[in-house]
């Protein structure tokens, strides 16, 4: 789910979920959601590679298809049940970049907010950190977060794309958290990547 193109086209990339071992061999799209056990629902979304890539991210039709979802009498059973649920995907929503949107661990690193040379993307400061902290996200936002926050199913959000940030953040509202995970960088030394070290 980052940058395209490489060197598997997304036809060969959806046959990953026929190997051996697979928890979901049964899936036909990136977007898909199965239970773990009885207490843990995973969601995965197709945010649709990186920000000079996608204008929207995941898609309005995939929101209203998770809307559709959260609805079923399965899905509200479960929530009553106390079934938690994690959601990954790998571009930032809007609301990561938002004042509103609270670091609660973590930090949001100092990065090159211009990318090199070539980089088409929207790097959107984040309001409240150093100049050059920045987040990459698509160019629009189509409303993820805020089914999330309807729904009441989803505790945590988590995504890439932005190497150097390691941080939870938190809204005053309803919704999940939100976090990035950190890069496992490319080559040695393992605390470096691109032009600059990793900050953990």
């Amino acid at each position: 789910d980052d940058d395209p193109p490489g060197a598997w086209s997304r036809d060969e990339l959806i046959e990953i979920f026929r190997m051996k071992g697979c928890a979901t061999p049964t899936a036909t799209s990136f977007n898909h959601t199965f239970l773990v056990g009885s207490k843990l629902r995973l969601f995965f979304f197709d945010s649709h590679g990186g920000v000079n890539t996608s204008q929207d991210g995941v898609t309005r039709e995939a929101v209203a298809e998770y809307e559709a979802l959260s609805a079923t009498r399965e899905l509200r059973a479960e929530r009553d049940a106390g079934v938690r649920g994690l959601a990954f995907f790998h571009i930032p929503l809007a609301e990561f970049a938002d004042p509103a949107s609270r670091v609660l661990a973590g930090r949001i690193s100092e990065m090159d907010a211009a990318r090199p040379e070539g980089f088409s993307g929207r790097m959107v400061a984040c309001p409240g950190y150093k100049e050059h902290s920045a987040t990459g996200r698509p160019l629009v936002n189509t409303g993820l977060y805020h089914a999330m926050a309807r729904q009441r199913n989803v505790s945590g959000c988590f995504v890439g794309h932005d190497h150097y940030h390691d941080a939870v953040l938190k809204r005053a509202d309803a919704g999940p958290y939100l976090a990035w995970g950190r890069v496992t960088s490319f080559t040695p030394p393992a605390d470096f990547e691109g032009l600059m070290p990793l900050p953990f």
